[in-house]
């Protein structure tokens, strides 16, 4: 699948790994900057990465790219027609989009991340890892994650687009190093900033200078259930403190969008969901309206993969606006090493936490067969 995403962007993930975009499903082996690079920009310009652009050249099957293949299938719009259409006409490789990940540093434990992405997960991932839940690629190999904030040497002079990614961003210090940085080159009024954040903390006062000084803002809220569902699918979330935040961001100079994950836990919610956000839905690139992210992993989490008689249930149950949820869901046939394995991270977290009634629906729907 020819893609433009490796000429024109990367991203640097928590731990300093390298990929060519937030959709890659996989890290590229044997990449850190900080150890095997000095920086973003040597991997970008190096011939790990010129080889990569070969792959794509050469339309190669490239495993890493098989959720924008699988949008292609579903006729959903990918990651990749977005690099395609809007850089359609460049010729040189150049870092025009960077996505930052500093730290796995987060104040939520979602249901659907890993310690990768949160501290707050460390040990339970070991302790579904050995209970025999699959973590390969999810547990990370030590509490805190970190990567660095360093731009000396990147070349940042055709720069359009910067994400900043967590755990969660906005209690991460050091993205005011990066700031500082495009501040002092002059270039930051050109530089669009999206911004990933589950919104339980607004920005204080040094924050929100810098952020007045950007070209454009696009806040992208997480919020994958509403309530006591929503409360339990994203623990840390408050509904009251989302709102009162919401509103702020509405109030401030930025574009406010949201984005949702659905998942075996998430998806009897997404009814209410869609009500109360009121915005069109889409399954595209968040950044515009409300995304609906049909996530394929992890796989014991990704409602392909329940069993027939219970994506039936559910089925009955989505609103018709969600149509493309249920052409998702029964693309493929489910795969009974995944249903196992949803059910012991099931009864892990329902001794843990206890159980919302929609979940324990899809979990009695289950052991009917399993």
């Amino acid at each position: 699948m020819k893609c433009l995403a490796p000429w024109v962007t990367i991203r640097q993930d928590e731990d300093g790994s390298v990929m060519p975009c937030s959709s890659y499903f996989t890290r590229l082996k044997d990449v850190k900057i900080g150890s095997t690079h000095r920086n973003i920009q040597e991997f970008f310009n190096g011939s790990d990465y010129n080889d990569f652009r070969m792959r794509m050249c050469n339309d190669e099957d490239i495993k890493g790219c098989i959720e924008c293949k699988v949008d292609a299938e579903n006729g959903n719009p990918s990651h990749r027609d977005y690099w395609n259409t809007k850089y359609a006409n460049i010729t040189e490789p150049a870092i025009r989009e960077l996505e930052l990940c500093l730290s796995n540093k987060c104040n939520f434990q979602c249901i659907a991340c890993n310690s990768h992405f949160s501290n707050k997960w460390y040990k339970d991932d070991k302790a579904l890892n050995e209970l025999g839940v699959d973590k390969t690629g999810q547990l990370s190999p030590r509490r805190h994650l970190t990567s660095p904030d360093d731009m000396v040497g990147v070349n940042l002079d055709s720069l359009v687009l910067l994400r900043i990614l967590g755990g969660e961003p906005l209690i991460e210090p050091r993205f005011l190093n990066v700031f500082e940085v495009l501040k002092e080159r002059n270039i930051i009024q050109n530089v669009e900033l999206f911004i990933n954040t589950n919104n339980y903390i607004f920005p204080n006062k040094e924050w929100q200078e810098y952020l007045r000084l950007f070209k454009k803002i696009t806040i992208v809220l997480s919020i994958d259930s509403i309530g006591k569902l929503g409360e339990w699918n994203r623990h840390g979330f408050d509904m009251k403190k989302f709102t009162i935040n919401e509103g702020r961001w509405i109030n401030f100079p930025t574009n406010v969008a949201y984005n949702s994950v659905v998942h075996n836990f998430s998806v009897l919610g997404l009814n209410d969901l869609i009500h109360w956000v009121d915005l069109p839905i889409h399954f595209g690139m968040e950044g515009k309206d409300h995304a609906l992210d049909l996530t394929l992993g992890p796989s014991y989490l990704c409602i392909q993969n329940l069993p027939e008689h219970t994506k039936e249930l559910i089925a009955d149950k989505l609103d018709q606006r969600l149509y493309k949820v249920k052409e998702f869901m029964f693309a493929e046939e489910h795969n009974p090493k995944y249903v196992k394995q949803y059910k012991k991270f099931y009864e892990y977290f329902e001794k843990k936490w206890g159980m919302p009634k929609e979940n324990k629906l899809i979990y009695e729907s289950v052991c009917e067969k399993y």
